[in-house]
């Protein structure tokens, strides 16, 4: 498996809007996820660089959307495009997600604060900070882990109380995790620790004749034939 070597970047979205209940995501006016659930990601969709048309409605009825914008999207990346703000108004955070090998004995964590109304926070596993002073709408570069189980906590800069705890997270070896701090500090829904481990779209050469069951399959433009590239998804 390689990354893939393409102009083209890689897009999913991640529901991260308080009180928006399901939504469509259309991406240039094709559906990228329909019905996705607060708290939720979508899969990965191939998209040329340059601006795109984003479009987030209530799930099932496009009469009034959410949000509807013009995203500017840079060539080679992997793109988590988060469905952040107020209800009232909605916005977008892309949060890219690195080309990095990662060594068999470590894991990688980083945050990102996506709660409105919440103060710069610090990120503590198992009662050490780990990462300091992140304020709304930022995403920290990635800390290196020793892989283990952790309870994840947030607690603001200024005084280091708890906020909110998240008990028994995994870390495995060789994977990044992305912690979001997603809700509201006043308010519903309440803030809470979202943890995802990150997942970059890569290319596999196959046997064409033996291809598994994938979420998009396309021939290269690139290679003979008897090579296809596979957009494989994280599990």
């Amino acid at each position: 498996m390689i990354h893939i070597p393409t102009i083209n970047s890689f897009v999913r979205a991640l529901h991260a809007l308080p009180g928006a209940g399901d939504v469509d995501v259309f991406v240039n006016e094709e559906l990228l996820e329909g019905n996705l659930a607060y708290k939720n990601v979508s899969r990965y969709i191939p998209i040329g660089p340059g601006s795109n048309r984003i479009q987030v409605f209530p799930a099932g009825d496009r009469t009034d959307p959410i949000l509807d914008m013009q995203v500017d999207f840079p060539p080679s990346e992997a793109i988590t495009l988060a469905l952040i703000g107020q209800i009232t108004d909605a916005q977008l955070l892309q949060v890219l997600l690195p080309f990095a090998d990662i060594g068999p004995n470590e894991a990688r964590v980083r945050l990102a604060n996506l709660s409105p109304d919440s103060p710069e926070l610090d990120l503590f596993l198992n009662d050490s900070r780990v990462i300091a002073d992140v304020a709304y709408k930022e995403v920290t570069d990635y800390s290196s882990i020793s892989p283990d189980t952790y309870s994840v906590q947030l607690r603001p800069s200024v005084n280091s109380d708890l906020i909110v705890a998240r008990d028994n997270l995994l870390f495995r070896s060789g994977r990044g995790y992305t912690v979001y701090a997603v809700g509201l500090l006043e308010g519903e829904p309440a803030l809470e620790i979202l943890s995802v481990q990150d997942e970059l779209p890569v290319v596999e050469e196959v046997n064409t004749t033996d291809i598994p069951a994938v979420s998009v399959v396309k021939p290269s433009p690139t290679v003979k034939s008897g090579i296809k590239i596979v957009f494989k998804y994280g599990k």
